[in-house]
């Protein structure tokens, strides 16, 4: 019945680093020799530089010898170094990991049926291929709201290559489904949703013309020039309609493109465009209306 919120937090990574020290190698003074020692030997070891003695003594002098030269694998830096590269962070990106998602029944998906405050709403799984929607018949039920039909709109659940789309369509077109747009391409007789009332463009004798839309029939309209309108508050002296507080003082953009057609764009607004719609394809998430209740569909 309530929303479901996830959270998803991050685990750092460290890489530790091996720090060794190398012992200094020493080598040890020459032994004096066993043999019997001239007396000279003292004196001359007892006075005068160690090449000096040397020379005395008719000897070599015994030379020092660098440290011994290890092997790369010998060295316990290269040791280290072995064992980190077994789990040092790799150097190519590796893609994330993606959630669990059922790979073989079909998926269910959430029809999402909004309180009138917008932010809360009463969830229903969708988990057959068909669930109707309706005031009076239907898998669920929108009693209260007079202006929708006995069964409104249904949405199906289709094989796909190797997957599955969802579909919304309208079952009984007398007060139509309107999908929340930013933007859409305009062709004759299609209608839209702006703050409280229903429009629909058309062409009267190849001028482009936005009607306003009643319950009881069409209202009153105005032309589109070729640079096209801003649809808004402060645009109210051209239409009655367009004196609405669901409306933003510039709400929308109605234009003329390069090619010759039309759209309708919108232009931030708080309440948006709602379009009207026989059948479309949901794809992962997406708004829309009925009669005056708005729904959420989410994969």
């Amino acid at each position: 019945m309530a929303a479901e919120q996830r959270e998803a937090a991050a685990s750092p990574t460290q890489d530790s680093v091996f720090n060794g020290q190398q012992a200094a190698i020493t080598v040890p003074e020459p032994t004096p020799s066993t043999g019997p020692t001239p007396p000279t030997t003292t004196a001359a070891w007892s006075a005068g530089t160690p090449a000096e003695a040397s020379a005395a003594m008719d000897v070599p002098l015994p030379t020092r010898t660098s440290p011994p030269t290890t092997s790369p694998t010998d060295s316990p830096h290269a040791i280290a170094s072995s064992a980190d590269s077994l789990f040092a962070a790799p150097t190519t990106e590796i893609a994330s990991t993606l959630p669990f998602r059922p790979t073989i029944r079909p998926p269910m998906a959430q029809l999402r049926v909004y309180f009138d405050d917008l932010r809360t709403f009463e969830t229903h799984r969708l988990s057959s291929d068909r669930a109707v929607v309706g005031r009076l018949r239907g898998d669920i039920l929108i009693g209260h709201d007079v202006l929708m039909s006995a069964e409104h709109f249904e949405i199906v659940r289709r094989p796909a290559g190797a997957g599955w789309r969802w579909q919304l369509r309208d079952l009984d077109g007398s007060n139509g489904v309107f999908v929340r747009v930013a933007r859409a391409w305009l062709a004759d007789g299609d209608e839209f949703l702006m703050g409280r009332h229903c429009y629909r463009f058309d062409h009267v004798d190849g001028v482009p013309i936005l009607q306003h839309i009643l319950h009881t029939g069409p209202g009153d309209r105005i032309e589109i020039p070729n640079q096209g309108i801003c649809v808004g508050r402060d645009q109210s002296q051209l239409l009655e309609s367009f004196r609405d507080d669901r409306l933003d003082r510039k709400h929308a953009l109605i234009q003329r493109n390069s090619g010759g057609s039309w759209s309708i764009k919108n232009l931030d607004s708080l309440n948006g465009i709602w379009f009207r719609i026989t059948e479309i394809d949901l794809g992962g998430k997406c708004s829309f209306q009925a009669g005056e209740q708005r729904f959420g569909f989410r994969v």
